[in-house]
């Protein structure tokens, strides 16, 4: 998938694949030097293939 593609998740959500999150990451490097950061979130939601299997 490329960043040209409209892409959308199973809420119908658009998928950015752009490089944003990385050139955010390298901006607060480049700004604050080495410090801790935990990113939280950062999906996508599809459907649970395996709630979909018959027992």
């Amino acid at each position: 998938m490329n960043s040209g593609e409209n892409k959308l998740d199973s809420k119908g959500w658009g998928i950015d694949v752009s490089n944003g999150l990385h050139v955010l990451l390298m901006r607060l490097d480049r700004d604050y030097g080495k410090i801790s950061l935990w990113v939280t979130e950062n999906g996508v939601e599809f459907p649970d293939i395996n709630s979909k299997i018959k027992k």
